[in-house]
């Protein structure tokens, strides 16, 4: 579960970068 939850946490990370660039 740790594992699952980092991997995600590591998505959202990647898709808030992409919306910081896009702004």
């Amino acid at each position: 579960v740790a594992k699952l939850f980092q991997k995600i946490q590591e998505m959202v990370e990647e898709e808030n970068n992409l919306v910081f660039v896009l702004i």
